[in-house]
């Protein structure tokens, strides 16, 4: 929709209306004797006023925000407080991924039930993923036992110190020829 301009009294604030959401801008006076624009948002369930110095900016935020409301408006209009807030984040949140909120809803669902608890959705992600050989190295155990030997004594170990590392690593490599991704406790 397209934002109207409904200029209040003289003394009033600026109004712009898209739909029937109307986000007012204040002039404001300040004591450093400059005027600053300040558009109402309500987008998050409570006042919280944006200062501008511009009031080109000003208004644009104003169209911005208004437009925000007016599209949430018809599920919003449903929904009070708190939960009008909360509904907002939780558009705002996959709105990165390109995901709907119902399709991470849907996954949330699916996710939860084999977990029965939805607080231990992200320790699960670190245990896939820990052991999840497609995001490993892909390397021979033989490669990494190299690399670190390589590694030790160019931080000036001790020659005893790499015999021992050495020998050590080199039987574990020998009875080990899988990748290091395969290594498990």
């Amino acid at each position: 929709m397209k934002p109207k301009q409904i200029v209040g009294k003289a003394k009033g604030p600026e109004r712009v209306t898209v739909g029937s959401v109307t986000v007012r801008i204040y002039p404001r006076t300040k004591p450093a004797g400059y005027v600053a624009y300040e558009a109402a948002d309500y987008s998050l369930g409570r006042r919280r006023l944006r200062s501008f110095a511009d009031h080109a900016k000003a208004r644009r935020e104003a169209e911005r925000i208004a437009g925000l409301m007016a599209a949430w408006e018809a599920t919003a209009a449903q929904i009070r407080g708190p939960e009008a807030a909360s509904y907002g984040r939780a558009v705002e949140l996959p709105r990165p991924t390109g995901d709907a909120l119902e399709l991470v809803a849907s996954r949330y669902d699916k996710a939860v039930k084999p977990l029965g608890d939805g607080s231990r959705i992200a320790e699960a992600v670190r245990f896939f993923l820990a052991r999840n050989p497609d995001t490993l190295p892909q390397k021979t155990v033989a490669e990494t036992v190299d690399e670190l030997l390589v590694v030790k004594e160019g931080r000036g170990r001790s020659g005893r110190y790499l015999a021992d590392l050495r020998a050590r690593l080199r039987r574990f490599a020998d009875s080990f020829h899988v990748g290091i991704a395969d290594v498990t406790t």
